[in-house]
């Protein structure tokens, strides 16, 4: 008699969409594709996509730590835009690991610390951005420039 079918104790998985949303599978060889309720895609259900329900939101950086730069861009902007910067940071940092100086991640960094509001840090980060070519980061380091260097004590205000 097999324990796991007495006990109901089956292994759980997250299953995690392009938007940063997990949800819990069961088995999931059973279910193909399961339909995201954040953003509506449809998820094919793979192993890259398929993590241990016991491990951490660190699992994520592992599955996407030895991809190209360009998908963990990609995925941190997606996080990002879920509401989900806590995730992006450790994807982000580790481009910089890397040393190779891609003016996206320097950026999405910036960002993340800008919605953090730690204004120092997110001016650090869009300034190395901006200097290296991104058009985004322009508008965002003007404004983070103009309330730094005013000493404003009321410096929230500003971003509202």
């Amino acid at each position: 008699m097999d324990l796991e079918k007495v006990t109901g104790s089956e292994k759980k998985y997250l299953v995690y969409c392009a938007c940063g949303q997990h949800y819990p599978v069961v088995n999931p060889e059973m279910h193909p594709y399961m339909d995201c309720g954040v953003c509506g895609r449809q998820i094919k259900i793979t192993p890259e996509n398929t993590i241990p329900a016991d491990e951490t939101d660190t699992a994520l950086y592992k599955r996407v730590k030895n991809l190209p730069h360009s998908d963990r861009i990609a995925e941190s902007i997606r996080l990002i835009q879920a509401g989900k910067s806590g995730l992006a940071k450790p994807i982000l940092l580790s481009i910089m690991k890397d040393l190779i100086p891609i003016k996206e991640a320097f950026y999405c960094l910036g960002y993340c610390y800008y919605k953090e509001q730690k204004y120092l840090e997110s001016f650090i980060y869009m300034g190395i951005a901006y200097m290296l070519g991104h058009q985004s980061a322009k508008g965002l380091f003007q404004k983070l420039k103009d309330a730094l260097c005013l000493g404003d004590t009321n410096f929230k205000s500003k971003f509202e």
